[in-house]
């Protein structure tokens, strides 16, 4: 009976004590909700507000937050907010010292914690070193998720890292990386152009089709070293680089590139002339209506749309051609040019046919 009795005493008291603990849990967890949703309409009066007073009683309520609750908000707000915005969230950060939590996990020996660190670290201070710990991380995610928070406007010193991280052997962290390059502008200009007159450098596909974003005609002499690359991609992107530099000397390199064995090279090539305004190739994007590529014959046609009278004139010429793909195409184009000049059409859709000849694809 002693024994039966202490047995009993035991599991009541084990019951007491789970029951205890699962209120304690409860009331801790109801309490911590509470607080995520008041810091939740904090944070948005603060984002929103016009008044000071209503400003400063947000900050003063955010401040106020366990260190958890605040990093949990702004990491799941911080990465869609930009502008005056993205000011205040930093003001936030400022005030509530999350500096230097940030700081902490990204030393930590744990990569989900310093995953946190990288949605955050776009807060940090310019020029902070964290940041730069974070992108060479060991752990890929990581360095992945501190890319794309960049902003080279404001950190322009980050853009050697970035180019280097177009090598990096995750695809995630040198797409990630690309990315930033991308919203960057006429930063990253410098540094890719260096990096490309490397001939070890594994990220050439994706500098280059950065830098086929940036109208710059000096990057002319640039592009057209990897026209004869072996890598389709590579010369595809050669060939858009030229086009939207508007290079004056592109003729030369876009015509060996409309009879590129690669569909997609040919149809970047077409798309490139237009761009340029090279008239001289006018009579060999007419050749190239009756491509076997629905993609290389609608930016042929595209470009030539674009050349003006010279163009036209090929485009009439085809009207009647014994390829009725090239037939059909062109008769689109001359419709949608006639139909802009009447008013009809807006002029940012001119040259632009639509994808009725694409069975022949």
């Amino acid at each position: 009976m002693p024994a039966l009795l202490a047995t009993l005493v035991a599991v009541g008291a084990l019951a007491v004590a789970y029951v205890a603990g699962g209120a304690v849990h409860d009331l801790v967890a109801i309490r911590r909700k509470r607080r995520a949703q008041a810091g939740t309409a904090a944070l948005g009066a603060l984002l929103t507000s016009t008044e000071g007073a209503e400003a400063a009683r947000a900050l003063g309520l955010l401040s106020s937050l366990p260190r958890s609750v605040l990093v949990s908000l702004l990491r799941s707000l911080a990465a869609d907010v930009e502008g005056p915005a993205l000011g205040r969230v930093r003001a936030v950060a400022n005030a509530t010292g999350l500096h230097h939590a940030i700081r902490r996990l990204a030393r930590s020996r744990r990569w989900r914690r310093r995953l946190r660190a990288a949605q955050l670290a776009h807060l940090l201070p310019r020029r902070d070193l964290a940041r730069r710990t974070l992108l060479e991380d060991r752990h890929a995610l990581v360095r992945a998720r501190t890319a794309e928070g960049l902003n080279l406007g404001e950190s322009p010193e980050d853009v050697d890292i970035l180019v280097r991280l177009l090598r990096d052997d995750h695809p995630a962290v040198a797409f990630a990386a690309q990315h930033a390059l991308l919203q960057g502008g006429t930063v990253p200009l410098s540094a890719l152009v260096v990096a490309l007159d490397d001939p070890a450098f594994e990220g050439t596909a994706l500098a280059l089709e950065v830098l086929a974003k940036i109208p710059d005609p000096r990057l002319g002499g640039v592009l057209t070293r990897f026209a004869d690359s072996p890598l389709p991609d590579v010369r595809a992107m050669t060939a858009q680089g030229l086009g939207a530099g508007a290079v004056p000397e592109a003729a030369e390199t876009l015509s060996r590139l409309l009879g590129d064995p690669e569909p997609r090279v040919r149809a970047s090539a077409a798309a490139a002339v237009g761009g340029v305004g090279a008239v001289e190739l006018a009579p060999v994007l007419g050749r190239m209506l009756a491509d076997r590529a629905w993609e290389v014959r609608h930016e042929a046609a595209t470009a030539l749309g674009e050349l003006g009278p010279p163009g036209l004139l090929v485009l009439r010429r085809h009207v009647d051609d014994a390829d009725r793909f090239a037939s059909d195409i062109a008769r689109q184009v001359l419709d949608i040019v006639a139909a802009r000049s009447a008013g009809a059409v807006p002029s940012g859709t001119a040259g632009r046919p639509s994808p009725r000849s694409r069975a022949a694809a």
